[in-house]
């Protein structure tokens, strides 16, 4: 393992374990010694990064967390803790925790006591910033939001819809010129899953959220967006790289493309399909196949 892979490694482990703290403080006194074995795990894990970097800053952006400006890629089987420790920064404003080389078990104990006392306050993040003004060795910091419109910077809920409902309109019109047998280039559909891996990124749950649209008449073309839209938040959860996330969500956007040859009103059908129906609709991954074969630099 390279330099680089233990630093991922390391930082995965430290937000793991930073979640294992606060949970086991919830529980038990942040004096007993439940909570002190889980920070002497946390300080041995973080050496690394202070001694080389002077201090471990673990900031929360947006639907990530990173450590000193890296963005952490984790593994499916942290993604409680994460979820969870992200819920608990917004619940309290914070956006930022730097933990500097003086760091002692009595620092860390006065953060956990701030950090769960400030949820009692109707100013949750002021109080656990004033609680901690007294300690150099652990600094908070708030919570950025996003600019809106009125601030500079596009809404960036408005960014999201017209990137869902151009992919939508983008799938449809895909799938209309191979159905007339028309060429189409790959160019335009890589730039529309892009702007969608773009957008997982950065703001990942408002993207996610606009897969529960329904529209029946746009049925199978929201639903491969939002196949695609998925898998890339699949993907990203599990470190894959930008070009390797927009390569998935193509194949994700294009899984149905062979329902273009099901006749609509056998596809619209409301009630069950008879025998020979059901025939028509199982062949068309086959046709899918076919109409891929025919779009340019597939």
């Amino acid at each position: 393992m390279d330099s680089k892979e233990k630093d991922s490694v390391n930082a995965k482990d430290i937000i793991n374990q930073f979640t294992v703290i606060i949970r086991t403080a919830y529980i038990h006194d942040p004096g007993n010694i439940a909570v002190t074995t889980a920070m002497d795990r946390f300080i041995a894990l973080m050496s690394p990064f202070i001694e080389a970097e002077g201090e471990l800053m673990l900031d929360l952006r947006g639907e990530f967390f990173y450590i000193n400006d890296k963005r952490v890629r984790y593994p499916l089987e942290f993604l409680p803790n994460f979820d969870f420790l992200s819920r608990e920064f917004r619940r309290r404003g914070l956006g930022s925790v730097a933990f500097k080389d003086t760091l002692q078990h009595e620092d860390i104990r006065t953060f956990l006591k701030a950090f769960i006392t400030s949820m009692f306050s109707e100013t949750t993040f002021e109080t656990l910033e004033e609680s901690m003004s007294g300690i150099d060795s652990v600094k908070v910091g708030k919570l950025k939001k996003i600019r809106t419109a009125g601030e500079g910077e596009p809404d960036v809920r408005r960014v999201v819809k017209k990137t869902y409902f151009n992919a939508v309109s983008h799938t449809r019109a895909v799938m209309s010129k191979l159905k007339a047998g028309e060429e189409v280039s790959m160019r335009k559909t890589k730039r529309v899953v892009e702007s969608m891996v773009d957008l997982i990124l950065e703001e990942e749950q408002l993207l996610i959220g606009m897969t529960s649209i329904k529209d029946y008449d746009e049925y199978t073309y929201n639903h491969c967006v939002n196949v695609s839209i998925l898998s890339v938040a699949l993907g990203q959860r599990i470190g894959l790289s930008r070009k390797a996330l927009t390569e998935l969500g193509i194949v994700a956007l294009f899984h149905d493309i062979g329902k273009i040859e099901i006749p609509k009103e056998i596809l619209n059908k409301s009630t069950s399909f008879t025998e020979q129906e059901w025939d028509i609709v199982k062949k068309h991954p086959f046709w899918g196949v076919r109409a891929l074969l025919r779009m340019k630099k597939i």
